[in-house]
Parts: structure tokens; C-alpha cells; sequence
């Protein structure tokens, strides 16, 4: 559950902070002359009035989006997604959730440079410092084309993270003939209490100054990420459930397994006058030391785990069964070759568990009782 909790905190806030925002302010689209489609807009005074006048609330960035195709060293990507951005606003949040693996980070981004995430990187067969080209039909002026220096590659944090690439907002709005244009504001709100007051306080600002806007909170916006958010966290908790009952029922027929096999010692016990309560005792004072052992060592295990994942950013409250099911991704991907290894690993901590009476047996040389367990 710990580890449902923490990769669900983890992605929502990478989905927040830097994709939707808080609240997401968008124009309506509008239409050339010949009928095509625009989805930026200039922001309306009022609107940007009433943003910048609230400093110690919120802050807004501007965003500039498009599906775009690339290509570089013979290979071609028909449709990608660029998103423009301003480096400075948002290289806080893009520099520790987004972390460049090869080139530059984002507070180094400058305009003509390009940034994509590993799997363009690796179908483009591009390393930074290399030419992308980036092709984009415009409604107003056609086919447009512009060259963009790859200045990194960065390693995604949430799985829909594949498919984006980042440049400067100064290049997009070129590129797609936009000056001073955007396709959403990006709004993060201080204080997330305040979340529905402020989108009510935005949205009368559009009433009353009849703008083609509007505004919408993250969990409109990123209703998709969401429910792989959702999902990833309930599949965790189903197998996490799994675990705790397999481990139970390991624990259970070890302890079963210990007092069958001490059965002629409790005899003699008996004998000797022990009364039933004191064996009671025993048993279960063996049983505790059993769990306690067996659980410092899961303990020991699990943190020195999670230090090493928190070390590779994933900051997660405990194992990632990703890992264990044979995928580098924080939505793990179910397989039968990654299901066979969760189930030899249960399978290993159960043997081990039995074999530690079975080794005290044959420690005190009791070779009967050994054949028979």
C-alpha cells in the first residue's frame, strides 16, 4: 500500500507540475478563412491582469503545443508532440522531476534547442549535439520546417512521457507563426486548497469580460493520466495483497512445521511436569523470533532497496514490483516470464523459511525426526 501511495504521489505531481498545472486556462479554437482549425490565442489582457496580480497565490506559465513530425539521420517519426516552454519559469520543476540523462538540463535550454525523451533519442539515433529537423503544417502558411539542435535526452518520470519532446516557447511560436501566442496557460496554485476558488475567481473574469476561454482543474485535464494512475495503484495493491497472504501462509506452516517436530520434546516436557501454559509460551515465543528474524531481514532488504531506487530518482516508499516483473517502468507490465520470477522468489523465501528447523535438526543430530520432515 506504501508503494501504491508513494508511485501514485510521484506521478501525480509529475503529471501536475509539468503538464496540466492546477488549472489549465485554454482558448476556444478558432478558424482561418479557409476553415482550418487554430488552437492558440493571444492571452486577453483581463485574463493576464487578473493572473499577475496574484503573485503570492499562484503563478502562471505560458505553453505552446503541437503534433509535429521529426527526423534526423534518415529516420522519420510521422507524428510527435511538441510542447514550447519558457526555461527559466519552469526549469525548477523540470530539472528535478524530469532529469536529462544526456546533454544540458532544461535550465540551460536556449532558444533553437530541442530536448526529447529517450525513446525518440533511441528510434531517431540521435546523441546531443545533432540536428533535428521538425516539420509542422500550419494553417495559415502550409508546411513549415525549422532545424533544432539536440541539446539532451531526458528520462521520462510517467509512462505517457514517451511520446513529448520540449523546446523553447520563442522556437514554437516561430515555428508555428505564433507570436505571442499560446495553447494553454499553466496555473499552479500555492496553496491546493484553494484550487476550486481560484478557477471560480478565473472563470468570472472570463464571464465578465465575454472571452473565448476557459478554465478547467487537473482532474479535468488529465483525465487520462489519472486513471493509469488509478490502475497502476490498484494492480500494486492486488499484488501487494497477494504477497501478504503467500507470506502468511509461509508463516504459518513453518511455525506448524517447528512444533511438529518438536512434538517428542513437548512430550517430554509434559513428563516432566511443564504445565500446558508454559509450552504455549514456548511455542510462541519461538514463533516471534521467528517473524522477527525473517521480518528485520525483509526490513533490512526493503530499505536497502529503496535507497538504491531513490537513488536512481525513484522516489517511491518502498520496492517497486516493476523491478521485480522484469520492466524498468513505474507502471509495471505484466509478463509470465516476470510472473515466473515473482513466484520462484516466494517460493525461495518459503524453502529458506522451512529449511531453518530442518538445519537446527540436523544440527543436534536428530536424524530421524530429519528423514521425517
Amino acid at each position: 500500500n506504501s508503494l501504491g501511495n508513494g508511485i501514485e504521489d510521484q506521478l501525480l505531481k509529475n503529471l501536475v507540475m509539468l503538464q496540466t498545472g492546477h488549472l489549465q486556462v485554454t482558448p476556444q479554437p478558432a478558424e482561418t478563412s479557409g476553415g482550418a482549425p487554430i488552437y492558440w490565442r493571444a492571452v486577453p489582457p483581463a485574463l493576464l491582469e487578473f493572473l499577475g496580480s496574484h503573485p503570492d497565490q499562484l503563478a502562471f506559465h505560458g505553453r505552446l503545443e503541437s503534433a509535429v513530425m521529426i527526423h534526423a539521420r534518415g529516420q522519420t517519426i510521422t507524428r510527435a508532440f511538441l510542447s514550447g516552454l519558457e526555461p527559466v519559469k519552469e526549469s525548477p520543476f523540470l530539472d528535478s522531476l524530469l532529469p536529462v540523462r544526456e546533454g544540458r538540463p532544461f535550465s540551460a535550454l536556449t532558444a533553437g534547442d530541442l530536448v526529447l525523451s529517450e525513446e525518440y533519442a533511441r528510434r531517431l539515433k540521435v546523441l546531443p549535439g545533432e540536428t533535428v529537423t521538425v516539420t509542422v503544417h500550419t494553417p495559415s502558411s502550409g508546411t513549415r520546417m525549422m532545424d533544432l539542435v539536440l541539446s539532451g535526452i531526458f528520462k521520462k518520470a510517467s509512462p505517457w512521457q514517451d511520446f513529448i519532446m520540449f523546446a523553447s516557447l520563442s522556437s514554437v511560436q516561430e515555428l508555428l507563426e505564433a507570436p505571442g501566442q499560446f495553447s494553454f496557460l499553466k496555473v499552479m496554485v500555492k496553496d491546493p486548497g484553494r484550487i476550486d476558488r481560484v478557477k471560480t475567481e478565473v472563470q468570472e473574469v472570463i464571464r465578465q469580460n465575454r472571452l473565448s476561454w476557459g478554465v478547467k482543474d487537473f482532474r479535468e485535464t488529465g483525465g487520462f493520466s489519472l486513471g493509469i494512475i488509478q490502475a497502476n495503484h490498484f494492480s500494486i495493491l492486488l499484488m501487494d495483497t497477494l504477497l501478504l497472504a503467500v507470506t502468511a501462509i509461509g508463516i504459518s506452516l513453518l511455525v506448524l512445521l517447528s512444533l511438529q517436530l518438536r512434538l517428542p520434546e513437548l512430550r517430554v516436557l509434559s513428563l516432566l511436569g511443564t504445565s500446558p501454559g508454559w509450552i504455549r509460551v514456548m511455542v510462541l515465543q519461538e514463533a516471534l523470533l521467528l517473524g522477527l528474524i525473517f521480518g528485520s531481514a525483509g526490513a533490512l532488504l526493503g530499505l536497502g532497496l529503496s535507497a538504491y531506487f531513490h537513488s536512481q530518482g525513484i522516489t517511491v516508499q518502498s520496492l517497486p514490483l516493476s523491478y521485480l516483473l522484469g520492466t524498468n517502468q513505474l507502471i509495471p507490465t505484466i509478463r509470465p516470464t516476470g510472473i515466473a520470477r515473482v513466484m520462484l522468489l516466494i517460493f525461495g523465501l518459503c524453502v529458506l523459511s522451512a529449511l531453518i528447523p530442518i538445519w537446527s535438526i540436523q544440527r543436534y543430530g536428530l536424524k530421524k525426526r530429519r528423514r521425517y520432515a
